[in-house]
């Protein structure tokens, strides 16, 4: 989508009409999002005298 310029992207349902718009921020949202939940996982799973 970068590459491209690319900031939305249309969702269809299976008619092929327009049913919402995906945007270049929701990725971003989402991969945060993403991140954070690995993120709490990892932490999780360190001895606690091993957290800097």
């Amino acid at each position: 989508m970068m590459d491209a310029n690319i900031r939305r992207i249309p969702t269809t349902d299976e008619d092929g009409q327009v049913t919402g718009i995906v945007t270049f921020d929701d990725f971003v949202v989402l991969f945060g999002r993403g991140l954070k939940l690995l993120s709490n996982l990892v932490e999780a799973e360190v001895p606690p005298d091993e957290h800097t």
